[in-house]
């Protein structure tokens, strides 16, 4: 048995931040109360999550009913280095709870979400399942799951599949 849950993640606002240079990279981090994170990092920037995608790309996540002050905001504090763009239609996300979370993980894909380095935080892209996956641990029994909307539906649904299958 898999001790995970499924749950849409409903109420949030996607932006991707791209920087051309490095130059407001720090006038941003001073902008939103926190350095954007590095690397395969994620972090809570005031009540914004920021994650990292690669280099000079992050995904701002917010409520939806911040949505037009986090976007002036963030459009305020690139300026002429980077664009903000609203990618929320592009990626559906999924909540996953539950300690059995890396074991979900491991289904469909070659990921080792066993590493105890992987933990809150910590931010991955992988393919599973035959799509792109983006993995934000949020917390030791909490991962947000996005993947392209072209490839929710399917690729959701062999998570619902494998998780019935594994209660029997």
């Amino acid at each position: 048995m898999i001790d995970a849950a499924l749950s849409a993640i409903t109420g949030q606002t996607l932006f991707r931040l791209a920087l051309w240079n490095d130059a407001g990279r720090a006038r941003i981090g001073d902008g939103l109360g926190a350095a954007l994170p590095g690397p395969c990092r994620s972090i809570m920037a005031g009540t914004e999550r920021l994650l990292w995608l690669e280099d000079r790309h992050w995904l701002v996540a917010c409520a939806n009913a911040d949505a037009a002050a986090v976007l002036n905001r963030v459009q305020g504090l690139v300026g002429d280095d980077g664009t903000v763009t609203e990618v929320g239609a592009a990626l559906v996300g999924r909540c996953i709870t539950g300690t059995g979370w890396r074991e979900l993980l491991m289904i469909g894909g070659v990921f080792d979400a066993e590493n105890p380095g992987f933990g809150p935080g910590s931010v991955a892209r992988t393919i599973m399942h035959h799509s792109p996956l983006l993995i934000d641990v949020v917390a030791e029994t909490r991962v947000h799951a996005y993947v392209p909307a072209s490839y929710a539906g399917e690729f959701f649904a062999f998570w619902d599949a494998e998780l019935a299958r594994a209660h029997g």
